[in-house]
């Protein structure tokens, strides 16, 4: 399956252009970089020349997916690894 916006929770974010629109350190709003690593609970970004870890809960991202910015909330990327499994059950819809 092809990465679009409609099924972006279907897909490795990983690489993706990010930026934190939410979050609840308000200092981290507005950080803009590439999404580096991702576990279960966290997602880290490269924001210039550093590398920052952002815990899932209360975090809100922008994901830049063909040229559109996507809105997903952390809660909703959930484990990366799980994330495959959504396909099978059509649950692919990003929402925030």
């Amino acid at each position: 399956m092809e990465l679009r916006a409609e099924n972006l929770l279907c897909h490795e974010i990983l690489g993706l252009r990010a930026r934190v629109v939410d979050y609840p350190d308000h200092t981290a709003i507005g950080w803009e970089g590439a999404v580096t690593w991702e576990t279960a609970r966290t997602v880290e970004l490269e924001v210039s020349g550093k590398r920052v870890k952002l815990l899932k809960g209360g975090l809100v991202l922008e994901l830049l997916v063909k040229g559109e910015w996507v809105k997903v909330r952390g809660e909703d990327l959930g484990d990366p690894l799980e994330r495959a499994k959504r396909i099978a059950w059509g649950d692919c819809s990003a929402r925030a």
